[in-house]
């Protein structure tokens, strides 16, 4: 699922930098690049398609990129560019305004504006993922994607749940995840509802939002919140609705929508979380009833129980025939 653009040791040391700049122009945005040191240049672009957006890694070495002008008249994709750092320093000179960013933050900037952009860290790779977002596929105004642009801080509300989701969906497809096509485009979906809550609430209208892209952003933020508590045995439906000030009617109208119940949720993610500690050898000394516990099963009966019938099979088996494999 992920397509390799480049890989820098499979390129001459004399073409890197050049092959950098030609695949980022094709897959992402033009613009005139510069580094310090072509001859030592290092990077690679791996990217994943998401239904109508696409998610990339870039990994390079420190460089500074302009698009002017003259760029954006002669190649606007009209796209949005959401850049989470994952290693290094960003500042983004949008001519008024300047940003910058650090591990764990979010930069922002548009193909329809001029920009220049600095990637520093001392002596190694910037590392980013990048959500490319078509702009017409947005349910927002377009003249509020502009007041998006720059740095977006990564708090504890939707921007942290797009961080997550872009750091969890390219690290299960590294660790070998199989995504099928409808999959994928229910994540591009996700994001593109995550995203334009953030532009809605910058713009300070998101009662301006489809109510099913308030719904899925909100479900977003849900899902994110029972992935952190898994582990507490006291995690409820009531828990779910009080961490968002909704009733419990309306937490359960959200999920019916899709097909299933809070509590069905929970469940089904806590024995995911325990297949994959059954599988992982680096936990094969640990007791079963202890991995049920890790996860919130107070019970190792009713562990047992639930496992069997999400897997068809009890969870020593389980684990024995991971282990043989």
């Amino acid at each position: 699922m992920i397509h390799t653009l480049l890989r820098g040791e499979d390129v001459a040391v004399e073409d890197r930098f050049d092959q950098w700049c030609e695949i980022v122009a094709r897959n992402l945005q033009d613009s005139d690049v510069s580094t310090q040191h072509p001859e030592g240049f290092r990077g690679s672009v791996r990217a994943v398609a998401l239904g109508t957006v696409q998610l990339a890694e870039l990994v390079y070495s420190p460089l500074t990129s302009r698009r002017s002008v003259a760029h954006v008249r002669r190649h606007d994709t009209q796209h949005l560019h959401i850049h989470l750092i994952i290693r290094g320093t960003t500042v983004l000179d949008l001519g008024r305004q300047q940003h910058t960013a650090s591990a764990g933050e979010i930069q922002v900037n548009g193909s329809w504006h001029p920009y220049t952009g600095h990637a520093l860290v001392p002596g190694g790779l910037v590392k980013q993922l990048t959500l490319s977002v078509p702009r017409p596929a947005l349910p927002v105004p377009l003249r509020w994607t502009d007041g998006f642009l720059g740095r977006c801080p990564v708090g504890a509300g939707t921007s942290a749940v797009l961080a997550g989701l872009l750091k969890d969906t390219f690290g299960a497809l590294d660790r070998g995840a199989d995504l099928h096509s409808h999959e994928a485009a229910q994540l591009g979906n996700a994001a593109l509802c995550l995203v334009s809550a953030l532009i809605a609430h910058r713009a300070g209208g998101p009662a301006a939002l489809p109510t099913e892209t308030r719904r899925l952003a909100l479900l977003q933020r849900i899902h994110a919140f029972i992935e952190a508590h898994l582990a507490d045995p006291a995690l409820c439906p009531q828990a779910v609705a009080d961490a968002h000030h909704l009733s419990l009617r309306h937490l359960h109208r959200i999920f019916q929508q899709d097909g299933t119940t809070v509590s069905t949720w929970i469940r089904r993610r806590r024995l995911e979380r325990c297949r994959q500690d059954l599988t992982d050898p680096r936990l094969a000394a640990r007791p079963i009833h202890a991995v049920a516990a890790r996860w919130g099963f107070a019970h190792p009966a009713d562990f047992t129980r639930a496992f069997h019938t999400a897997y068809a099979m009890p969870p020593s088996e389980y684990r024995n025939a991971a282990m043989r494999a």
